[in-house]
């Protein structure tokens, strides 16, 4: 065969050689999809078969030396189903019978008409048309067969009431560990292996799916006597041209590798839920002793060590406090959505009683974040901004390069509380640098906390006179 797919290279066999030309002229002015050579006998037919292989073969039937179905049988023996078309002056039934007997592919009685060549080209495209149609389906059905073959999916195919068995793989039976010939017999009898509890369920999304609903579920199967496991089901309808249902389709896979990761992690949150709790509670009683006795401590005396105690055992609280949140939501960021950083910055003043303090929003952005996450960072920077400045400071939001920063107006971190180090940078799990100058001047400490788990990546950087935070826009 050459040429592309719409190309059809044909082969014209006629002794006569004025007859044969012009049947390949005809033939080549009704379609420039064809493209035909000619040959005068058997012979040189089959050596140009033979050379350069066509897509069918014209032939008459009386030549000297061998017919046109002595031509038929030799091409047959080398391919069944090339199209081979019978065009003839004798329109004998014996010569119809011989050349049906052979394989020919069509039968045509030549006229001395005009419209002969259209009719006979009409023949021509329609006989290789199907002939490529069947290739490319052959090709695609072997292509299906060695994926079926090698996937570990259950592939399935039902009609639409499940009564009878279209197609099914071999992972049937590792999956289901049933006889794939007894669910050709008997097309329902893979629910014999559903665990029974499952059972109603399962029967219950199979007349869904034939009701035109796609169904996805996970139930459990019992393979053998001491086997059971997980797996996951996928069925939607296959509709035909006019849109009614005419089967069902979809896939099973185990997942019970899966379901048991997912229960170990559910057992595993559950845990940490209960020691979170255990040791908030442990932890809080004597604290609240320290607190009590602390404070008393400080109505009889005046000492600057008794405040620190109770600015240690304030800040212990608040861990606490930070630890049971972490336990609850966890630290992952899931979801990002698009907000104005205004706006997140509003909400975020409206959780923290301002009373002397100002906050000035210089400009905007949009800016994407877990604005749940974001407006406690910023709920945590601004108390931390009025607890540790007297409530009297002036906080500014505004705009970096790459991000946004806090800036207050405090009186710093105390000298003797800070480090050689002015600027500090916690890159976390390799994530992008977020950027703090720092919100915290006029604090004792740096954020921390929930605030460092949310916004995993921070730095602090503390001038003379304020201090500010800033934070990247993503």
């Amino acid at each position: 065969m050459k040429g592309t797919i719409s190309d059809v290279s044909v082969l014209c066999v006629d002794d006569d050689a004025e007859l044969v030309s012009l049947l390949a002229g005809g033939l080549e002015r009704e379609s420039d999809r064809l493209d035909v050579t000619t040959a005068t006998n058997v012979d040189a037919a089959l050596e140009t078969y033979r050379a350069t292989g066509v897509d069918c073969i014209v032939s008459d039937y009386h030549m000297p030396a061998r017919t046109g179905v002595e031509l038929l049988e030799v091409v047959r023996a080398r391919d069944p189903k090339l199209p081979f078309v019978m065009y003839t002056r004798t329109g004998s039934e014996a010569v119809a019978s011989e050349s049906i007997r052979a394989g020919v592919t069509d039968y045509v009685v030549r006229r001395a008409t005009d419209e002969q060549y259209g009719l006979l080209t009409e023949r021509i495209l329609t006989h290789v048309d199907s002939r490529r149609s069947e290739r490319r389906a052959s090709r695609t059905n072997r292509t299906l067969r060695a994926l079926s073959a090698a996937a570990d999916e259950v592939l399935f195919m039902f009609s639409a009431d499940w009564s009878e068995l279209q197609f099914i793989n071999d992972a049937y039976e590792t999956v289901f560990g049933g006889s794939v010939d007894r669910l050709r017999a008997a097309p329902k009898s893979f629910l014999t292996h559903v665990y029974p509890e499952d059972v109603d369920r399962v029967t219950d999304a199979m007349e869904r799916v034939s009701g035109g609903h796609p169904q996805q579920m996970e139930f459990r199967i019992d393979r053998s006597a001491d086997i059971r496991i997980w797996v996951e089901s996928r069925c939607k309808p296959v509709r035909d041209d006019s849109g009614d249902i005419e089967a069902v389709a979809g896939f099973t896979r185990e997942v019970t590798e899966r379901k048991h990761r997912e229960q170990e992690l559910e057992d595993r949150n559950e845990t940490l839920d209960q020691f979170a709790a255990t040791v908030a509670h442990d932890l809080r009683n004597p604290l609240a002793v320290a607190d009590a006795k602390l404070k008393l401590a400080r109505a009889e005396t005046d000492n600057e060590h008794i405040d620190d105690g109770i600015e240690a055992v304030d800040r212990m609280s608040r861990l606490i406090d930070e630890l049971l949140a972490l336990a609850k939501e966890g630290i992952a960021i899931d979801e990002r959505s698009r907000v104005d950083l205004r706006e997140v910055v509003e909400a975020s003043i409206e959780d923290v009683i301002m009373t002397d303090a100002t906050c000035t929003v210089e400009d905007t952005a949009r800016i994407s974040c877990d604005p749940p996450r974001l407006r406690e960072v910023l709920t945590n920077l601004f108390r931390n901004s009025i607890d540790h400045a007297g409530g009297s400071v002036d906080v500014t939001v505004g705009l970096l390069d790459d991000g946004f920063y806090l800036e207050d107006d405090g009186t710093g971190i105390p000298v003797h509380h800070r480090t050689d180090r002015r600027r500090t940078r916690l890159d976390h799990r390799g994530r992008r640098r977020c950027r703090r100058r720092r919100p915290v001047r006029g604090h004792r400490r740096r954020p921390c906390g929930l605030t460092r788990r949310t916004v995993p990546s921070l730095s602090v950087q503390t001038d003379d006179g304020k201090s500010d935070t800033g934070v990247p826009l993503r």
